[in-house]
């Protein structure tokens, strides 16, 4: 007997402020692994509901979220429950899952994603709550469970009671035979609705793919250890997942592989691919950006992905200093980084640089050579974070291990929440200097923020443009080839009163407050 399987994407932090923005301001970025899920149990004939919580506080512009939860899981009813946990949003998971289970408790809570799949037995014990937990990838262990098979036989499903006949699942390795992304749902308008913030301040229509899973490369700090093996989709499914994207109305993609250019020959032949599909700029409407690793970087890749419709990179450039790019085995150089900044901007590409200070032993002359080399870097954008041995990771099994990290479920936030300034320090200063140095490189790295936007996607949007200049400042960029420079939005400020209007104001203000002490004298208030 097949079971009825609804899926719940939560809210947290700052989704909670989406109510009161307005649509084009709040980060609505699609929850690709659900999607995937979705699409796949959608192709194989099973019928699935996605409620992500960010909507429901968009649509019904209130922060009091769960009665509207408890009336869309009373309306579809589920067999089963599926809840992403990401390791920061480990207490609002809780929260949710002990209210779904007071009120619904015949429903079968499963929770999925790095932190559980990292820490499977814990989670069970630490959200008395949930059921179970999907270890690795959700694909086949949701198929298997939407089918009605047995719970405590599903490989990759770890049982509350049952941990002891836990199945490992092999990987799958073929991720071909997956579906694209996208198909199944009946929420698209939110994920690729006209948005600043689904790409890094870039106004546009977006939605985010994947090429490949998992990393090839092992930096100390990075959670991308718990998805190997690496495994990459054919260019040939790529071209097809893109062709089926350009049909949704959007303006870019994404790519948030860890990084596209694992395979230089893969990248070109993506390039090639794309230029000859006539779907990116200039001959279609659609561009690209990706993520790439500094020694990566060549003035000739980067012209031919120009070429295909690409028009920016981000690059994990981490530290300014040596010691701590080989301590954390990055495997890239200082002079590599900025090389790869002046190749980028070279190309006429727009470049984000992310950076990292507290890596454990780094001292707070090191993290100040990485705020220096930061802000002189001449790129469009860069970004700061304090450093946190996120679960999945090689420092976080080495302090777990050696106990200086406690894994208490009062850390998690800490843990997973890499966008705040930390509260415990693994480096060489205090928990307080951190702090501040991590303020003064932020402060640094984001300083006066506005947001690009195309000009034929402007010139779809006039006034749109105009109130994100009016809250945030807009720059119009030209499309490539024509020339043209780069222009700020003028918004014109209103003309100062006459003398006449303010006068006038003043006497009303009089006649206002003369009124008021009539009125508590005890006479007429009119």
């Amino acid at each position: 007997m097949s079971r009825r399987i609804m899926f719940i994407f939560p809210a947290y932090g700052n989704d909670y402020e989406l109510g009161r923005l307005p649509s084009w301001q709040g980060c609505r970025t699609p929850p690709l692994g659900l999607l995937s899920i979705i699409s796949y149990l959608h192709a194989e004939g099973h019928a699935t509901r996605l409620l992500d919580v960010r909507e429901l506080i968009v649509r019904h512009r209130t922060v009091d979220i769960l009665p509207l939860i408890s009336r869309e899981v009373e309306s579809y009813r589920p067999d089963v429950i599926g809840i992403p946990l990401l390791t920061a949003h480990f207490e609002e998971v809780r929260k949710l899952t002990e209210h779904l289970k007071r009120r619904h408790p015949d429903i079968h809570l499963m929770a999925g994603g790095v932190h559980p799949s990292v820490e499977p037995e814990l989670t069970l014990t630490q959200i008395d709550s949930i059921d179970s937990v999907c270890v690795g990838a959700g694909e086949e262990v949701s198929l298997d469970v939407a089918q009605g098979n047995t719970l405590r036989e599903i490989p990759g499903l770890m049982l509350k009671g049952s941990e002891q006949f836990f199945i490992d699942r092999e990987i799958e390795k073929d991720i071909d035979k997956y579906p694209f992304p996208y198909q199944g749902i009946d929420n698209l308008d939110f994920y690729a609705g006209i948005s600043a913030y689904a790409l890094p301040n870039w106004l546009c229509k977006s939605l985010i793919v994947v090429t490949a899973r998992g990393c090839p490369f092992a930096c100390r700090f990075c959670a991308s250890e718990w998805s190997r093996p690496y495994r990459q989709h054919s260019v040939e499914y790529v071209i097809e997942m893109v062709k089926f994207l350009a049909g949704l109305d959007i303006d870019t993609l994404h790519i948030r592989d860890e990084t596209l250019a694992a395979s230089r020959t893969r990248l070109e032949a993506f390039c090639e691919a794309f230029q000859r599909s006539g779907l990116f700029f200039p001959s279609g409407k659609l561009r690209w950006r990706c993520l790439m690793r500094a020694d990566q970087v060549t003035p000739d890749l980067l012209a031919s992905m120009k070429t295909s419709g690409c028009f920016a990179v981000g690059i994990g450039m981490e530290s300014g200093t040596n010691r701590i790019l080989e301590l954390i085995n990055k495997k890239t150089t200082v002079e590599q980084n900025a090389q790869a900044a002046r190749y980028v901007m070279e190309a006429g590409l727009d470049l984000k640089a992310d950076f990292i200070a507290g890596f454990p032993s780094e001292t707070e002359e090191e993290m100040l050579q990485t705020i220096d080399f930061m802000s002189g870097l001449d790129i469009n954008g860069r970004s700061l974070f304090g450093f946190r041995p996120m679960p999945g990771s090689s420092y976080y099994y080495e302090f777990v291990q050696s106990g200086l990290l406690k894994r208490d479920p009062n850390c998690w936030k800490n843990l997973g929440e890499f966008t705040e300034v930390p509260d415990q320090s693994f480096s060489a200063v205090s928990v307080e200097r951190l702090r501040e140095i991590t303020r003064l490189g932020q402060e640094k790295s984001y300083g006066v923020q506005y947001v690009k936007v195309f000009e034929d996607i402007a010139a779809k949007n006039p006034s749109l443009v105009r109130e994100v200049a009016e809250r945030v400042g807009a720059q119009i960029v030209p499309l490539p080839g024509t020339g043209g420079e780069p222009r700020f939005v003028e918004v014109p400020k209103p003309a100062p009163p006459s003398l006449t209007s303010r006068l006038a104001g003043k006497l009303r203000g009089i006649k206002r407050r003369a009124r008021s002490l009539v009125g508590k004298a005890g006479g007429p208030s009119a």
